[in-house]
C-alpha cells in the first residue's frame, strides 16, 4: 500500500502500471556505478554535516550504539554505506513493505530534500510522528535561553531548550517544549560536577509542557527566560521535528563542559542548517549558542519571561514613593502577624503585595515549611478578596532593559603586561572560556556577580615560562539589588578555588587555594554600588605563610558610559609570618570598546610591593 500522494492517481486505472514504472524509475537509476554520477552525489551527501548529524555520527564514531536505529552494521560503520541502504529502503517504503521511516523520519525528509528525483515523504499513516507533530500544526520554532541560575552547578551558564509554538499566543503555555538533560539521580553539586566532567551521566530529550519548565524555572528556581522565535524553510523544520522525535527514544553520553544542552540544541538546529551553528570551541555553552543564533539573522522575534523574582521587584519598583512607604511598613513584619489588610487602599500595593507573596510562597515551598505557606495563603485571600472587581485597573507590565545577546561575546583571550616594582616586566596570556566577571558589560544581570571557571593564565617572566594562575572554580554575587526585599538580608557571598599568587612581593610564588567569601553590599543607584567583603582562606603554605589568611575589601564599583570602574582598599593578614601582611589601594578600570575588543588597566599601591598593569582582550 502506497503512503505517498502521487499524480500518476489521475491517471485512468489502466495506466496504473505506466505511472507505477514512472514512480519507481528515478530509484532504479541509483545503480551506484562508479561511474555514474549519482555516486558522486551519495558521496557528497553521505558526507554532509546534515547526514552525520541525524545518524548521531561523530569524529569517525556512533554516538548511539544501538543496533535497532540502523540499516548497516554498527560495527566499522560507513555513513556512505548507512546512506545506500537508506535509499534501498525508502524504496520498500513506496512500495508499502517497510514502516522504517515512521521510525526514522529525518532521513526521508533528508533523502527527498536532496535528491530531487525521489517522491517527497508522506507522514499520514505514521501515526505516533503525526502525534509528534500535532498533525501538523507546530508553526514555528523558538529557542529558549535561561539565566543562569547560581544556586546550582547544573545551571551556572545558562540553559537553553527548544519549544514548538502553534500560533496561539495565548495559549503558548500548552506548546510543546523539548529539555535535554543529564539522568543525575539528584546528585549533590560536588558529585555531579565530578561525574559531568568525565562522562559518567546518560542525558535524554524529554518532551514537557511549556507551563511545567515555566513553573520550575521561572517560579521554582526563579530565573528569567528569553524566547527567540526562529524563522526555518519548510525543510529545515521538517528535519528539526523529526530528529527531535528520534531523539526522544535514544540515550546519550553527558559531559558537563562539551557535550550539554547547548551543544544538543546546535546539533538539532546543524542538522536543520547544513553547518555547525556554534563556535568550534573544547566547551560548549549556552550563552555562546544564543549570540551565534541571534547573528545568523534567524531570529525574527523576542519574548520575555520573567521570572517570580522579576516580577516582584518590578511590581515594588513601580510604586509611588508613598505607596512603598506603605508597602515596607506593612511587610517587614513577619507574615503570621498579618491578620487584615484594610491599611492596603492603593491597588497598585495590592497587585505588588500579591507578587511579593507568591515570592514568598515560593521560597516557603522550598523549605516544605506549612506553617508559614499557611499564613501566605491567609494573607494572599485577603488581599484578593478586598481588590474591588467593579474597580479597573492595569497590571504592571515588565518591559526588558537588555538582552542577554547583547554582552561581550563570552569566550576571551587576554593579553596581560605586568609590572611590579623593582622588578622585570612579567608578559601573561589568559583564556576564559564562556564565564563573566564583575567590570563585563552586561545590563542583563539583576544585581552584580561574576563566575569564572577552569581559567588558565600562562607567563613568561624572568626568561621562565610558566602558569601563573588556574582559576578552577570562581563565583562572587554582590547581590546588590536596586529594590530591597523586606525580610530578606540579601548577604554577599562567594568561593573561589584557584591556584594562584601568595601575594606579589614573592612574585612568583603560586599557591593552591579554597577561598570563601561573605559580606554586604549597598545599591546607590544604576551606575554605582558600594560593598565590603571578608575572605576567609585555607592554602598551601609558602615561605613560612601559614595555611590560613584572610582579606578585608571595601571598594565602589562605578559605570560611566562604556567605562567600569572597581575602586577599593584590601587588608591582608596572614597566619605565621607577617612579612605577607599587606594594605593596599587599587583601582582597576575596564575600557568596554566593542563586543569583540576591550582593555582594562590596573594599579595598586601597597605597603609592601606596588605594581600595575595593563590589558588587551579579544572575545570570541
Amino acid at each position: 500500500m502506497f503512503s505517498c500522494n502521487i499524480g500518476f492517481y489521475f491517471f485512468k486505472k489502466t495506466q496504473l502500471i505506466l505511472g507505477f514504472f514512472l514512480l519507481i524509475a528515478p530509484l532504479s537509476l541509483l545503480s551506484y556505478d562508479a561511474n555514474d554520477s549519482t555516486e558522486d552525489i551519495i558521496q557528497n551527501l553521505g558526507s554532509s554535516y546534515s547526514w552525520y548529524g541525524i545518524l548521531d555520527y561523530k569524529e569517525s564514531h556512533l554516538e548511539v550504539l544501538d543496533k535497532k536505529q540502523y540499516l548497516s552494521s554498527i560495527d566499522n560503520f560507513s555513513p556512505d554505506e548507512e546512506l545506500r541502504f537508506t535509499l534501498d529502503e525508502y524504496k520498500k517504503y513506496l512500495e508499502g513493505s517497510s514502516d522504517f521511516f515512521c521510525r526514522h523520519p529525518s532521513r526521508a525528509f533528508f533523502i527527498t530534500h536532496h535528491i530531487k528525483s525521489l517522491p517527497k515523504f508522506n507522514y499520514q499513516n505514521c501515526k505516533e510522528y503525526l502525534r509528534w507533530v500535532e498533525d501538523g500544526d507546530i508553526t514555528s520554532i523558538s529557542f529558549m535561553y535561561v539565566t543562569g541560575y547560581l544556586q546550582n552547578p547544573a545551571s551556572f551558564f545558562g540553559h537553553t531548550l527548544l519549544k514548538f509554538n502553534r500560533g496561539n499566543i495565548n495559549q503558548s503555555l500548552l506548546d510543546r517544549s523539548l529539555n535535554y538533560g543529564a539522568e543525575t539521580n539528584n546528585d549533590a553539586a560536588l558529585p555531579y560536577v565530578v561525574k559531568g566532567l568525565i562522562g559518567k551521566y546518560k542525558a535524554a530529550l524529554q518532551e514537557e509542557s511549556f507551563f511545567r519548565l515555566s513553573a520550575e524555572y521561572q517560579e521554582f528556581q526563579m530565573r528569567d527566560i528569553y524566547e527567540y522565535k526562529l524563522s526555518f524553510t519548510d525543510y529545515q523544520k521538517n528535519i528539526i521535528l523529526s530528529y527531535t522525535y528520534e531523539m526522544q527514544f535514544r540515550k546519550y553520553d553527558y559531559y558537563f563542559l562539551s557535550d550539554n544542552c547547548a551543544y544538543r540544541i546546535n546539533r538539532i538546529l546543524g542538522n536543520a542548517l547544513g553547518e555547525e551553528v556554534m563556535p568550534k570551541t573544547p566547551w560548549k555553552a549556552p550563552i555562546d549558542l544564543l549570540i551565534k543564533i541571534y547573528d545568523s539573522g534567524l531570529v525574527t522575534d523576542i519574548i520575555y519571561h520573567p521570572s517570580q523574582t522579576t516580577k516582584m521587584i518590578s511590581g515594588i519598583e513601580s510604586l509611588s514613593s508613598e505607596d512603598k512607604i506603605l508597602f515596607y511598613s506593612t511587610f517587614n513584619n513577619k507574615l503570621s502577624k498579618y491578620q487584615n489588610f484594610e491599611k492596603l487602599e492603593s491597588t497598585s500595593v495590592k497587585l505588588a503585595a500579591i507578587e511579593y507573596l507568591n515570592y514568598k510562597k515560593l521560597k516557603a515551598y522550598k523549605k516544605n515549611d506549612e506553617v508559614i505557606l499557611e499564613d501566605i495563603d491567609r494573607a494572599r485571600k485577603n488581599i484578593l478578596l478586598s481588590i474591588n472587581p467593579e474597580k479597573t485597573f492595569k497590571k504592571n507590565e515588565i518591559s526588558m532593559a537588555a538582552f542577554p545577546h547583547e554582552i561581550n561575546r563570552p569566550t576571551r583571550v587576554s593579553y596581560n603586561s605586568l609590572h611590579i616594582e623593582r622588578m622585570k616586566v612579567a608578559h601573561s596570556f589568559k583564556l576564559r572560556g564562556a564565564n563573566f566577571e564583575l567590570l563585563d558589560k552586561d545590563k542583563t544581570k539583576i544585581t552584580r556577580s561574576e563566575f569564572v571557571f577552569l581559567s588558565p593564565k600562562i607567563t613568561y617572566f624572568d626568561n621562565e615560562l610558566f602558569i601563573d594562575e588556574l582559576v578552577l572554580f570562581k563565583i562572587l554575587s554582590l547581590n546588590d539589588r536596586k529594590i530591597k526585599i523586606p525580610n530578606e538580608r540579601n548577604i554577599s557571598w562567594g568561593i573561589d578555588i584557584s591556584r594562584k599568587n601568595l601575594s606579589k612581593s614573592c612574585y612568583p610564588c603560586s599557591i593552591s587555594s579554597l577561598t570563601g567569601t561573605i559580606g554586604k553590599s549597598i545599591y546607590f543607584n544604576d551606575n554605582s554600588t558600594f560593598y565590603a567583603l571578608l575572605d576567609g582562606s585555607m592554602h598551601q603554605s609558602k615561605k613560612n605563610s601559614g595555611n590560613i589568611s584572610n582579606k578585608i575589601q571595601t571598594g565602589f564599583l562605578v559605570d560611566i558610559k562604556k567605562t567600569k570602574i572597581n575602586l577599593g582598599f584590601e587588608k591582608n593578614k596572614f597566619e605565621k609570618n607577617d612579612k605577607f601582611n599587606e594594605n593596599s589601594v587599587f583601582l582597576d578600570i575596564k575600557f568596554n570598546i566593542n563586543r569583540d575588543y576591550d582593555f582594562s588597566i590596573m594599579h595598586v599601591n601597597s605597603n609592601k610591593t606596588s605594581y600595575s598593569s595593563i590589558a588587551i582582550n579579544k572575545y570570541f
